[in-house]
């Protein structure tokens, strides 16, 4: 069965397009991913919405959830911290150590450094 996700219209970000890997991963490829900024309050109960719509997902909301280093969340954070080790045991089933710790090292160097960016903070990449 297609689940439909909806995210903005228009310009590409680079925390959405990691958020919607991420549900692809953990939902399944059968995803629809539409892109509106017509978010109706029906899609926002039925639906997964991110960064857009003032949805959960929408580090745009005024809630400004944090990394644990205190970096603000972006969409991908947002949405990996829901569906981040499904994702990753849609890859691979891995027991819970092993699953925790990757979970771990993938939001440590890459989703923080994406959100970042995206909320304009300044961080090395690399580090």
């Amino acid at each position: 069965m297609t689940q439909t996700v909806y995210t903005h219209n228009g310009k590409f970000h680079a925390d959405e397009v990691f958020a919607t890997a991420v549900l692809k991963l953990a939902l399944g490829n059968d995803i629809e991913i539409v892109r509106t900024r017509d978010i109706t309050d029906d899609i926002l109960q039925n639906h997964i919405v991110y960064d857009v719509g003032n949805s959960e997902f929408d580090h745009h909301a005024e809630d400004n959830r944090q990394h644990a280093d205190g970096t603000p969340m972006a969409s991908f954070g947002l949405i990996w911290a829901q569906f981040g080790l499904t994702a990753i045991k849609h890859i691979k089933n891995v027991e819970n150590k092993i699953l925790n710790r990757a979970f771990e090292k993938v939001e440590d160097h890459l989703v923080i450094s994406v959100d970042a960016a995206d909320n304009g903070v300044a961080q090395d990449a690399f580090s």
